[in-house]
């Protein structure tokens, strides 16, 4: 006569072997999570990377272009409000440059009055440019950058005379504002530094 053994137990996991398995997933997921919070942040750095870059080479090669279209220089200040100086020597200091300028006027060559303004205190967060015909009607103000992709650090013009040249070297810092209003940190990618330098004469010649 033939005997059926039966077992007690029953097919499943132990409790041990679930809170392994339970354990491997916990490190798995915190590995994959990790690696795509990597991924997005690489990525958020190029954009903001390519964004300043794109943003400040546009705005300098403007400035650039409009420098060299200059007839000539008519005067400078640190403000469109402020005093104006139509030499870049400094007698108080013996220096034949002057530094902190944030306004230009020029001629361009289609005799054209031109203004190029930096921001400061007094203006808004913005490199702001007019052109109107001389003796003509002011021409509307034209603001360069966009200020809901970057915003401006620091923005500063320098002016050295040689006898009767002149060399503008205009001075950018952007930094990004992908947030809308928030300036974005992000360390290597957060800033740019752009320049420009172009000579021209003064308007007596």
């Amino acid at each position: 006569m033939k005997r059926v053994h039966t077992s007690d137990y029953k097919n499943g996991y132990t409790l041990v072997e679930l809170l392994v398995a339970i354990a491997l997933f916990a490190v798995v997921g915190t590995f994959l999570i990790n690696t795509l919070s990597s991924t997005l942040t690489i990525s958020q750095q190029i954009t903001t990377m390519n964004t300043i870059q794109q943003s400040g080479s546009q705005t300098i090669n403007i400035l650039g272009q409009m420098l060299r279209n200059a007839k000539s220089f008519t005067y400078a200040s640190t403000s469109s409000s402020g005093p104006q100086t139509t030499a870049c020597a400094n007698p108080a200091t013996g220096l034949n440059y002057v530094t902190g300028l944030h306004y230009i006027d020029f001629t361009d060559i289609n005799n054209n009055d031109v203004q190029i303004e930096c921001p400061d205190t007094n203006s808004p967060n913005n490199i702001t440019t007019i052109s109107s015909p001389l003796g003509g009607v002011g021409g509307l103000p034209q603001t360069l950058l966009d200020t809901n992709k970057v915003v401006i650090n620091s923005c500063s013009i320098t002016c050295a005379q040689a006898q009767n040249k002149f060399i503008f070297t205009l001075n950018l810092n952007l930094e990004s504002n992908l947030a809308g209003g928030i300036p974005q940190t992000y360390e290597y990618y957060d800033q740019g530094d752009f320049e420009t330098s172009v000579q021209m004469f003064n308007n007596a010649n």
